[in-house]
């Protein structure tokens, strides 16, 4: 039977990028409650990335840890309204579902944790997480098939968490950007 855990060098590089995407914010905002809250997210996101890349598998408990970061996001910061965030939630999610109950296209897991980012997020912002975890995603199943190295299954969620960094990075000023391309 395969082990399907980290070895001590992924466990390190989970850290080192934990540690740096939970910085990020404090980089981006300053020194406040939201910066703590944002980076606590994005380590764990990063975390459960990691573990989903080495083993397929999307952890319960870390979702719980999501959730939580996401929903004291959504108490404490002001900003982003609940409607935007509940938008969120599904405007990926439930596309996502079903595909995962028709094609089996994406794991459950996968379904869950872009709720979960899409309430973190905000639709727009979500809208542009997904997009660039696509991309990627082709892209590297693209690189996987010409290599010889492609499988039927591949791991999604390190593609969600390099999206949701980008979107919380750049997709204010994409969605603004877009915004001004199509109104003007």
């Amino acid at each position: 039977m395969e082990d399907k855990s980290l070895s001590t060098t992924q466990k390190i590089m989970t850290a080192v990028i934990a540690a740096a995407v939970f910085v990020l914010p404090f980089v981006l905002k300053g020194a406040s409650a939201e910066a703590v809250i944002d980076g606590v997210f994005l380590a764990v996101l990063a975390i459960q990335a990691a573990i989903d890349a080495a083993t397929m598998t999307v952890y319960r408990g870390l979702n719980w840890l999501l959730l939580g970061a996401a929903v004291l996001s959504a108490m404490l910061i002001p900003g982003l309204h609940l409607t935007d965030r509940l938008i969120g939630a599904v405007i990926v999610a439930l596309p996502m579902l079903a595909l995962a109950l028709r094609f089996g296209a994406f794991g459950m897991g996968d379904v869950k944790l872009c709720a979960l980012i899409g309430f973190f997020l905000g639709w727009p912002k979500t809208l542009v997480a997904f997009f660039f975890a696509v991309m990627a995603a082709g892209m590297a199943a693209v690189m996987m098939r010409l290599l010889g190295k492609a499988s039927e299954r591949m791991a999604f969620v390190p593609y969600l968490a390099f999206g949701t960094v980008a979107a919380y990075v750049f997709g204010g000023f994409l969605t603004q950007a877009y915004s001004v391309l199509l109104f003007g």
